[in-house]
Protein backbone atom coordinates (compact mmCIF):
# COMPACT_ATOMS: atom_id res chain seq x y z
CA UNK A 1 0.00 0.00 0.00
CA UNK A 2 2.84 2.28 0.92
CA UNK A 3 4.51 1.84 -2.72
CA UNK A 4 1.31 2.97 -4.26
CA UNK A 5 0.95 5.84 -2.51
CA UNK A 6 4.49 6.42 -3.17
CA UNK A 7 3.95 6.02 -6.65
CA UNK A 8 0.87 8.30 -6.69
CA UNK A 9 2.40 11.10 -5.08
CA UNK A 10 5.73 10.69 -7.40
CA UNK A 11 3.65 10.54 -10.82
CA UNK A 12 1.50 13.83 -9.50
CA UNK A 13 4.71 15.60 -8.71
CA UNK A 14 5.99 14.79 -12.33
CA UNK A 15 2.75 15.59 -13.62
CA UNK A 16 2.68 19.19 -12.34
CA UNK A 17 6.25 19.62 -12.79
CA UNK A 18 5.83 19.32 -16.57
CA UNK A 19 2.51 21.65 -16.47
CA UNK A 20 2.75 24.53 -18.61
CA UNK A 21 2.27 28.06 -17.10
CA UNK A 22 -1.27 29.57 -18.29
CA UNK A 23 -0.37 32.98 -18.25
CA UNK A 24 -0.02 34.29 -22.23
CA UNK A 25 3.32 35.21 -23.66
CA UNK A 26 3.64 39.13 -23.89
CA UNK A 27 4.33 39.59 -27.97
CA UNK A 28 8.11 41.11 -28.46
CA UNK A 29 6.95 44.66 -29.65
CA UNK A 30 9.21 45.71 -32.70
CA UNK A 31 8.42 49.37 -32.61
CA UNK A 32 11.07 51.94 -32.95
CA UNK A 33 13.96 53.54 -35.08
CA UNK A 34 16.89 51.34 -36.33
CA UNK A 35 20.09 52.18 -37.95
CA UNK A 36 21.91 49.31 -40.70
CA UNK A 37 25.16 48.17 -38.46
CA UNK A 38 25.80 45.38 -40.65
CA UNK A 39 24.36 42.98 -43.57
CA UNK A 40 25.81 39.62 -45.45
CA UNK A 41 29.00 40.61 -43.87
CA UNK A 42 29.35 44.56 -45.10
CA UNK A 43 29.71 46.49 -42.28
CA UNK A 44 28.15 50.31 -41.98
CA UNK A 45 29.57 52.64 -44.51
CA UNK A 46 29.53 56.50 -43.81
CA UNK A 47 28.23 56.58 -47.03
CA UNK A 48 25.10 53.78 -46.50
CA UNK A 49 22.90 55.65 -44.11
CA UNK A 50 20.34 52.73 -44.02
CA UNK A 51 17.34 53.70 -41.49
CA UNK A 52 14.70 50.84 -40.72
CA UNK A 53 11.01 52.32 -38.73
CA UNK A 54 8.50 50.08 -36.82
CA UNK A 55 5.59 50.90 -36.59
CA UNK A 56 3.11 48.03 -35.61
CA UNK A 57 2.46 46.59 -38.41
CA UNK A 58 4.14 48.51 -40.83
CA UNK A 59 7.60 48.61 -41.66
CA UNK A 60 9.63 51.74 -43.87
CA UNK A 61 13.35 52.55 -44.36
CA UNK A 62 15.49 54.22 -46.01
CA UNK A 63 18.23 52.54 -47.49
CA UNK A 64 21.56 54.48 -49.25
CA UNK A 65 19.37 55.19 -52.62
CA UNK A 66 15.46 54.09 -52.39
CA UNK A 67 13.12 53.97 -49.87
CA UNK A 68 11.23 50.89 -49.27
CA UNK A 69 7.68 49.69 -47.00
CA UNK A 70 6.19 46.52 -46.39
CA UNK A 71 4.52 44.86 -43.91
CA UNK A 72 4.99 42.52 -40.36
CA UNK A 73 3.06 39.54 -39.23
CA UNK A 74 3.87 38.78 -35.63
CA UNK A 75 7.24 38.87 -36.25
CA UNK A 76 7.61 37.75 -40.07
CA UNK A 77 8.35 40.40 -42.58
CA UNK A 78 6.42 40.13 -46.06
CA UNK A 79 7.13 41.65 -49.53
CA UNK A 80 8.83 45.11 -49.52
CA UNK A 81 7.93 47.74 -52.41
CA UNK A 82 11.05 50.15 -53.10
CA UNK A 83 11.88 52.91 -55.15
CA UNK A 84 14.24 51.96 -57.88
CA UNK A 85 16.68 54.53 -58.39
CA UNK A 86 20.40 54.00 -59.37
CA UNK A 87 23.51 54.65 -57.77
CA UNK A 88 27.36 54.03 -57.20
CA UNK A 89 28.32 50.49 -57.22
CA UNK A 90 28.86 50.31 -53.71
CA UNK A 91 25.67 51.30 -52.79
CA UNK A 92 23.37 49.66 -54.78
CA UNK A 93 25.74 46.60 -53.92
CA UNK A 94 24.61 47.68 -49.86
CA UNK A 95 21.18 48.19 -50.99
CA UNK A 96 20.49 44.72 -52.83
CA UNK A 97 21.97 42.53 -50.10
CA UNK A 98 20.13 44.52 -47.85
CA UNK A 99 16.26 44.27 -49.73
CA UNK A 100 17.40 40.71 -50.22
CA UNK A 101 17.56 40.22 -46.57
CA UNK A 102 14.66 42.00 -45.40
CA UNK A 103 12.08 40.03 -47.81
CA UNK A 104 10.12 37.27 -46.00
CA UNK A 105 12.79 37.35 -43.28
CA UNK A 106 11.48 37.29 -39.70
CA UNK A 107 13.05 39.64 -36.58
CA UNK A 108 14.00 38.86 -33.47
CA UNK A 109 15.23 41.29 -30.69
CA UNK A 110 18.32 41.42 -28.39
CA UNK A 111 19.22 44.02 -26.13
CA UNK A 112 18.81 47.17 -28.56
CA UNK A 113 19.74 44.84 -31.61
CA UNK A 114 16.98 43.80 -34.21
CA UNK A 115 18.07 40.93 -35.97
CA UNK A 116 16.92 40.03 -39.55
CA UNK A 117 16.60 36.27 -39.91
CA UNK A 118 16.96 34.39 -42.86
CA UNK A 119 16.87 30.40 -42.53
CA UNK A 120 18.21 30.94 -38.83
CA UNK A 121 21.05 32.53 -39.72
CA UNK A 122 21.58 36.54 -39.15
CA UNK A 123 21.34 38.09 -42.50
CA UNK A 124 21.27 41.81 -41.37
CA UNK A 125 21.50 43.61 -38.11
CA UNK A 126 20.19 46.98 -36.74
CA UNK A 127 20.53 49.06 -33.55
CA UNK A 128 18.00 50.96 -32.04
CA UNK A 129 18.28 54.50 -32.68
CA UNK A 130 18.52 56.64 -29.63
CA UNK A 131 15.92 59.29 -30.45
Amino acid sequence: MKHLALTLVALALIVTGCKTSSEPEEPVSFDGSYELIEVAGISENPDAKVSLTIEGDTVAGNGPINRWNGTLDGNKLGLLITTKMAGPPELMKIEDALLQALTESELSIEGNDLLVMKNGIIAAEFQRSAN
